[in-house]
């Protein structure tokens, strides 16, 4: 065997990644913390129990971070942006037009007809 044999390196795709990259790191972490706040945003929702959502509002938050380092992502952004996701996705929503909206209660189409 010769003293300066180079050493064999054998893949393993299941083996743990090693990486050392720190920017690759900040940005695990920056999705970790996501995670763990979609998880507990709004749960007395449906609307937020959904994974559609949770992986929109990760997404769009990871999004925000890396595009804005200066900024990143900060505990609460994610409340924010839930509320700015809801407005969006009832504004899509067709209303009923057999209903007259002009006579209702602003309680009652929000208990009734929005998410």
């Amino acid at each position: 065997m010769q003293a300066n044999a180079e050493k064999k390196i054998v893949f393993n795709p299941l083996a743990p990644q090693t990486n050392n990259d720190p920017q690759m790191n900040a940005e695990r972490d920056m999705k970790d913390i996501i995670k763990q706040d979609v998880i507990r945003t709004n749960q007395e929702f449906a609307y937020f129990k959904r994974q559609t959502t949770k992986d929109l509002l990760t997404s769009l938050l990871f999004l925000w971070g890396k595009t804005y380092p200066e900024f990143g992502y900060r505990q609460g952004m994610n409340e924010i942006l839930a509320i700015v996701l809801l407005v969006f996705d009832t504004e899509r929503l067709d209303p009923d037009p057999s209903l007259n909206w002009d006579e209702m209660d602003d309680s009652e189409i929000a208990n009734s007809y929005l998410i």
